[in-house]
């Protein structure tokens, strides 16, 4: 619990200066072309850089956490350098496809851009070719400081990385236009390179040795590798589809998916982290493993269910808070206030997933899980094309949370048969009653707030700081359970 808090604290100031970035570069381009521009030629780098943290984390950790455990340096010295240089030559190769079949690519995923268009993101594409090969060592450097316990510099590394982009891009942004995001962008992920290198240097060798340990982690990262790549592909769908619509509409899906994402990081990053760890080490201890599981993920739906009570109620009047220049209409604060909402599937269905991806991964059932993703994902795509022609643009991020929610319920079925068996109802149960507690909060709350303050601003921060003590008192007399151990820790300190 005490890891949890203090990274979830360091989370919350990475999130803040990543919000910073983004409302500070959305007022200075507003919901226009150019940015959609920039983050279409940036597809393929942000689908390497979620997989590859993904299945770095789910993969791999588990494996080195294994021998770290059991104190064989040795194998984890030579596992570590071997996935180095092979993961190196695969996505430098993978680097030199993009960078010189850039003009086919774009051409194919953005069928709507003009000319034009298509040869700024060419360029903004080359210029980010190689990242891949960055991210994906950088990945595995993350799972790296994982297995030793490193958890703070998981946090604190990024975040250097982080105010150093928003600085290089707030003093050259008016000298290199949509180029300084990029600049930014690549400065930003080599300085995390680089930090995350350091303490492993003395670990790493210059070649491959071809063991059953290799083969082992192979096994399990190259085929999540793929079947995650493809279950992001659904970025893609979005991309090809929106820019044949209006200006402004892949921003707007851009900043409605960060929005919701920032708000799971910050809810999950910290519980997550910690609980793929603790399930590692508890991997063969089946009671101590399921108490876990209960725990993390009550603890998990006490979180998002009053969490989604406040993003419906007080996200739109928050967004004001963002509007800092002319570039930003009260209408593009209404439209990115609605994909919010629409994408909020991926908050429930990410979070909920969470806790309980950690529990497949530590057992080792990496495979199953890449063979869900790949089938969910072709449903997803189906979902999400016909939603399109049926509903438009709005069918995009509908069908993204439909398929996000789906993920969260399959992996329950998939737990009790692989895993272990639960109490089904207790968890339905649970879910009701915070429902029902947040739906009392909420109502009180914003009747009396509303019944009696006119300023929004003031509402905007009265309201979920009433709903939040009222939650808390109702939670302490009806819940007992999440509550009253989150409730001794804080009285405790």
């Amino acid at each position: 619990m005490k890891d949890s808090i203090i990274i979830s604290i360091l989370g919350v100031i990475q999130l803040f200066i990543s919000l910073l970035y983004q409302i500070f570069i959305l007022n200075i381009f507003g919901t226009s072309r150019v940015l959609d521009i920039y983050f279409a030629s940036n597809t393929i780098n942000f689908i390497i850089v979620a997989v590859s943290i993904s299945v770095m984390n789910f993969a791999i950790t588990p494996i080195l956490i294994k021998y770290y455990k059991k104190n064989e340096k040795k194998k984890l010295e030579e596992l570590f350098s071997s996935l180095f240089n092979i993961l190196f030559m695969c996505f430098f190769l993978f680097g030199l496809f993009q960078y010189f079949f850039a003009p086919y690519i774009l051409q194919l995923i953005l069928p709507g851009f003009s000319i034009a268009d298509l040869e700024i993101a060419i360029q903004l594409f080359r210029l980010q070719a190689f990242l891949s090969v960055i991210n994906i060592l950088s990945a595995l450097l993350l799972a790296m400081h994982y297995t030793f316990n490193f958890l703070y510099r998981t946090i604190i590394f990024p975040l250097i990385a982080q105010v150093v982009q928003l600085l290089f891009v707030w003093i050259f942004y008016k000298q290199f236009g949509v180029f300084a995001l990029m600049y930014g962008l690549i400065i930003s992920q080599f300085i995390t390179f680089v930090l995350f290198t350091f303490p492993f240097i003395k670990l790493y060798k210059f070649k491959i040795i071809f063991n059953s340990e290799l083969k082992d982690a192979s096994r399990k990262i190259f085929p999540l590798i793929i079947s995650s790549s493809f279950s992001r592909s659904n970025i893609l769908v979005d991309r090809f589809f929106a820019s044949t619509l209006s200006a402004g509409s892949i921003t707007l899906l851009q900043y409605g998916e960060k929005i919701i994402q920032i708000i799971n990081e910050f809810i999950n990053k910290g519980i997550s982290l910690v609980s793929l760890r603790k399930f590692s080490l508890e991997h063969d201890n089946e009671k101590e493993f399921q108490r876990l599981f209960l725990k993390l993920y009550k603890t998990i739906i006490f979180i998002i269910v009053p969490t989604i009570f406040l993003i419906i109620f007080y996200l739109r009047d928050a967004l004001n808070l963002v509007v800092l220049s002319k570039n930003l209409s009260s209408s593009d604060v209404d439209n990115i206030y609605l994909v919010s909402i629409a994408f909020m599937g991926i908050f429930i269905g990410g979070s909920l997933s969470s806790t309980i991806t950690n529990a497949f991964f530590a057992k080792g059932l990496t495979k199953l899980i890449a063979k869900m993703n790949i089938i969910l994902q072709i449903l997803g795509i189906g979902l999400k094309i016909g939603l399109f022609y049926l509903i438009g643009f709005w069918g995009l991020p509908i069908a993204f949370s439909i398929t996000s929610i789906t993920r969260s319920f399959v992996l329950l079925i998939l737990y009790t048969f692989y895993i272990y068996n639960y109490d089904k109802k207790l968890l339905f149960k649970y879910f009701i009653k915070l429902l029902f507690i947040s739906f009392l909060a909420i109502f009180v709350s914003k009747y009396l707030i509303d019944s009696s303050i006119d300023l929004w601003m003031v509402r905007l921060f009265l309201g979920p700081l009433l709903f939040f003590v009222i939650f808390a008192l109702l939670a302490l007399k009806f819940e007992k359970d999440i509550s009253i151990i989150i409730y001794n820790k804080l009285k405790f300190r």
